[in-house]
Parts: C-alpha cells; structure tokens; sequence
C-alpha cells in the first residue's frame, strides 16, 4: 500500500482555505475572544467541508439531480 504524501493534497488543501476565507467570509469575522473564534472556525469548518464537497461531486456528475445529496422539502 503507497502513503501519500501532503504534497499530493496540496491543491485541495489550498482550495478548503479558499472556501473558508472567501466562500464563508471567515476573516471578515471581528470576533473578540479567542473561545468565539474557535467556535466560529469549527462551525464555519464543516460548511467549507460540504461547500468544497458539493462542487466537486457537482462537477464529477453535473446531470446528476440535487436531490441525491439535498432533501426535498
């Protein structure tokens, strides 16, 4: 079995913290504590996570319905 290195995952290292800073506005955040920037990051986390997520399952199958990831109301 072959390791990967972080070299390899470079790109979609680089692509998370574009959608976490520009895509959630995460600097933008003038947040005063410490505690709150640490809640805020990990909330602000897993919505880059699913944004980052979507895009690239969308690009993979663009015919595909949204319904397959998204709940219909």
């Amino acid at each position: 079995m072959r390791r990967s290195s972080p070299r390899e995952h470079r790109w979609l290292i680089e692509r998370y913290h574009y959608v976490l800073k520009s895509g959630c506005g995460m600097e933008k955040l003038q947040l005063e504590t410490a505690q709150r920037l640490e809640m805020a990051l990990a909330t602000y986390s897993i919505v880059a996570w699913r944004l980052l997520w979507l895009t690239y399952l969308a690009r993979g199958s663009p015919t595909s319905s949204c319904e397959q990831v998204l709940e219909p109301s």
